[in-house]
């Protein structure tokens, strides 16, 4: 393992991490491509450590401590430096101005409709009805840019994917039998392709 959630050693950067954030897990899949090593500590969201908040006062995973004065704590950035440390799958191989639109449709758009659309219980009914379609049609944006390659934008995965996949991996989980229902099968198999990762299966391990 090339992670740790033992005693913090500084001579590893230090993750604040949280399993299930989307966010936190898109950075730990370019974490643990990169071969860093890294020390982890899984939070708990109700009960943030102190030293997490000194290090970055916006108190969200996930974070990176690289150095006690060099802090990273934008999960876009922790993948870029990661991947910028060491790149074996070449996911930063394409230029990352290409995806810039996409991400940023997925970051903020995608995800505010995904909020709503996972806790419709804490929303009006019509604020649910809008964010559901917003969640449809960012999925059928998704299928056809599949449809014309593999991946996103190329035959082969790259950084844009690595971005985006927890997303629509969290937003399937919601309801997958009403995702199912819309036939998006290219949707599904780059869902799958990501799912079956031993990348990602490790990167979802619980710590101890």
């Amino acid at each position: 393992m090339n992670f740790t959630s033992d005693n913090f050693n500084k001579k590893y950067p230090l993750l604040y991490n949280y399993r299930r954030c989307p966010y936190a897990m898109r950075a730990r899949m370019c974490l643990v491509a990169s071969g860093v090593s890294f020390t982890q500590i899984d939070i708990d969201l109700k009960n943030k450590p102190p030293e997490m908040l000194v290090y970055s006062p916006k108190a969200t995973v996930p974070i990176l401590v690289i150095r006690d004065d060099i802090v990273i704590d934008q999960s876009l950035d922790i993948m870029k430096w990661a991947l910028s440390q060491q790149d074996p799958y070449g996911w930063l191989e394409i230029s990352i101005s290409q995806t810039d639109e996409l991400i940023e449709m997925n970051d903020i758009w995608f995800k505010k409709s995904l909020d709503i659309y996972k806790y419709s219980n804490r929303h009006s009914l019509e604020a649910t009805q809008q964010a559901t379609e917003n969640v449809v049609k960012f999925y059928h944006i998704l299928e056809l840019l599949l449809a014309k390659n593999t991946f996103l934008i190329s035959n082969n995965p790259s950084f844009v994917d690595v971005a985006i996949f927890p997303f629509i991996r969290q937003s399937v989980a919601v309801d997958k039998e009403w995702f199912m229902s819309h036939n998006l099968v290219m949707l599904q198999k780059w869902l799958d392709y990501f799912m079956s990762l031993d990348l990602f299966k490790k990167i979802m391990q619980k710590t101890h």
